[in-house]
């Protein structure tokens, strides 16, 4: 039998360890695959929970179901940006056995920690958009989901094709970036509305990257303007022109950790 030609077996590869990372983290456990569901399922319900207990007045007007697509849309959109930052940050050290094997193609690795986190994220926003629909959101803002999520996925996979290799270098960094990712969850506009933010603190807001994406996917599922830092033209240039940075480091750098990392695993 013919061998399968090397490049076609490098394109299943990312995919290979996709399904690997989702089934690894239900190894042992009753339901199986089946958490990739239930846990973010669980999760949006745990935050629905709280706003029909909290009855939070800073998602702008409207009913439950209405403010409850506009708390989840930003909680998928962030979950999707601190999950995949944060795995990034050991994604070098849970495949060390790999990497030493010199014909390990590295480069598959930041493919492989997003993908993994964007079931959840896909799983979400299915979620949200059927929410979204019930309380009368169903607009043609939805198509913006295609293009933003895209340009979420180069930007997340860049980061974590800078942060793989730094997170062994620097070993303070997952610390740092925890306590980071932590602190992001409030000081981006995630639980609440940009326009709820004051004056003296919006600055904080406005330069970070993570907010317009947010912003973008929550009105995207929502088509509430309020949701948007600036505009939708604005707020998607900032997120394709961040992208695009992380995305020239991310290529100036990709030899660096098969030169230097891999001692260091």
């Amino acid at each position: 039998m013919a061998r399968e030609p090397q490049p076609r077996r490098n394109a299943r590869l990312p995919f290979q360890l996709i399904v690997y990372e989702i089934r690894s983290r239900s190894a042992g456990s009753v339901l199986g695959v089946a958490w990739a569901v239930v846990q973010p399922l669980l999760f949006l319900g745990t935050y629905w929970f709280l706003l029909t207990v909290l009855r939070s007045k800073r998602l702008g007007q409207g009913d439950d179901a209405s403010q409850l697509a506009v708390l989840l849309s930003g909680l998928v959109a962030w979950q999707f940006i601190a999950r995949s930052i944060g795995s990034s940050l050991g994604t070098l050290t849970t495949h060390a056995n790999l990497i030493r094997n010199v014909n390990f193609p590295l480069g598959v690795l930041p493919f492989v920690t997003v993908g993994a986190r964007a079931v959840d994220y896909v799983i979400g926003l299915v979620v949200v958009i059927a929410l979204s629909v019930y309380a009368g959101h169903a607009t043609l803002s939805f198509a913006l989901l295609v293009p933003v999520t895209l340009v979420l996925l180069v930007f997340l996979i860049s980061v974590a094709a800078i942060l793989g290799p730094l997170a062994v270098m620097l070993r303070d960094l997952n610390r740092l970036m925890q306590i980071a990712l932590r602190a992001g969850l409030f000081l981006t506009p995630v639980l609440y509305l940009p326009t709820a933010l004051p004056n003296s603190i919006d600055a904080v807001a406005y330069v970070n990257p993570a907010a317009y994406f947010v912003a973008l996917i929550r009105y995207a599922t929502t088509g509430l303007d309020d949701a948007l830092m600036v505009s939708v033209p604005v707020d998607m240039a900032v997120c394709t022109g961040t992208a695009l940075v992380f995305l020239v480091i991310a290529v100036l750098s990709r030899n660096y950790a098969r030169r230097r990392v891999v001692d260091h695993l």
